[in-house]
């Protein structure tokens, strides 16, 4: 086969499909050297100046065994990217059979022509393996700056909990320092009760029985009414106490059950049915206001068209009625409102409570944790539009969630009269 014929040969598409395999697999396998690939890219730079050296006669059974080859190369890299020794070895037997089919094809490369060809083809396989190392460091440099900005997030996330962790043990210590300082005025005053007292016993030792005896009933009296007013005053400080601390245990056992909620996406599908149920709501409001509104105008269009035949009475009731059933239209359209807009909280709170599971189960243990406690604070004592702005009449009752029911009975029994 001359090389007019050569160039219609089916050999150079399947060698272009195995150079854009080989290059594709430089650029996935990050890191790992395949010296095959490289040498099979050569060879193809090799066989593609055949296109332009002068005319020459190939045995088309070479070309054809070219072809295979390439094809088989192909394959090789299609099949073989999920075991790196494997491709390697077919790689490399595959370059040693293409180096044989290429010292077997009549090739001169001493003419002018032929040097030129070859000369270019090197040129772009050397701006391919450029190309191939900048596209590599490029990403090595990207994947550099990923993991220095997600350092530095951590440790910002980080040093704002140690920040919370410090100011509230600084609360609870100045909260114990004051409950202290009132136990020691307690006790300050009962001394000076009972060294005033002891004084006023003394001075009625020297008289008769008598004042003696009265002022032993009053000094007993006395000091009970100050044993009973410093032990009030003691259980008093006592119970106090004991709220700071059953409030903080509280705090610290709702916050735990949010943390666990949200890890398992229960509050998320409450959320989701809430939203689901507010919209159902707000569904059924709007049909109903329009409803109303459309019997309203329905009874001022009869009004109207019989106008001339009305009397005084009849026009003032049909009027009124217009107005009454417009008034309740409005009514409805403000309670959809409301109930579109309880629907949006809701659908944001889900939104919120599905994106930080993903990013939180990527981190340490030790370092989600703070990050779940804080989030489910800002889920806990966030409210809806209805606690916000609206608690009236609704025509659909709203599903109760599972966490609320869980919580209720331990909020009931945790709070104490004032």
């Amino acid at each position: 086969m001359h090389s007019e014929g050569i160039s219609q040969h089916p050999v150079w598409d399947a060698l272009d499909n195995a150079r854009l395999q080989l290059e594709g697999l430089a650029k996935n396998v990050i890191g790992t050297e395949v010296p095959p690939a490289f040498e099979i890219l050569r060879s193809i730079t090799v066989a593609e100046t055949l296109k332009g050296v002068p005319p020459i006669f190939v045995a088309e059974e070479k070309l054809n065994q070219l072809t295979e080859t390439a094809k088989g190369i192909s394959q090789a890299v299609v099949t073989g990217l999920e075991d790196e020794t494997e491709v390697v070895q077919q790689l490399s037997e595959y370059s040693q059979e293409m180096a044989t089919i290429l010292l077997a094809l009549p090739v001169n490369f001493h003419t002018d022509a032929g040097l030129g060809q070859y000369e270019q083809s090197v040129q772009n396989f050397v701006s391919i393996l450029s190309s191939t190392a900048d596209y590599l460091r490029d990403k090595n440099d990207e994947a550099d700056a990923l993991l220095e900005e997600y350092e530095r997030q951590v440790d910002e996330k980080k040093e704002q909990v140690e920040q919370d962790f410090k100011k509230r043990q600084e609360e609870l210590a100045q909260q114990l320092s004051d409950l202290q300082t009132k136990v020691d005025d307690v006790k300050e005053t009962i001394e000076t009760q009972k060294t005033r007292l002891d004084k006023a016993l003394n001075d009625f030792s020297e008289k008769s029985s008598a004042q003696v005896a009265a002022a032993d009933e009053k000094h007993a009296e006395l000091r009970q009414e100050v044993e009973e007013q410093s032990s009030e005053q003691r259980q008093r400080i006592q119970e106090q106490a004991k709220a700071i601390v059953d409030q903080l245990t509280e705090y610290e056992d709702q916050a735990s059950r949010l943390v666990e909620s949200t890890a398992k996406g229960t509050i998320s599908t409450d959320y989701g049915a809430r939203a689901k149920a507010e919209g159902i709501a707000a569904l059924v409001w709007s049909i109903c206001a329009v409803v109303v509104a459309l019997a309203g105008l329905w009874v001022l269009v009869q009004g109207v068209g019989n106008i001339e035949a009305m009397t005084v009475s009849q026009t003032i009731w049909k009027s009124s009625v217009t107005l009454v059933l417009l008034a309740v239209a409005g009514y409805m359209g403000s309670e959809a409102g409301a109930h579109r807009k309880e629907e949006r909280d809701a659908k944001r709170t889900q939104l919120d409570l599905n994106a930080i599971h993903p990013f939180l189960s990527q981190m340490n243990e030790e370092e989600a944790a703070p990050l779940r406690k804080e989030f489910a604070q800002r889920v806990f004592i966030r409210p809806l539009a209805n606690e916000k702005s609206h608690d009236g009449f609704r025509l659909l009752p709203l599903p109760t969630s599972r966490t609320e029911e869980k919580d209720s009975p331990q909020e009931s029994q945790g709070q104490k009269p004032q």
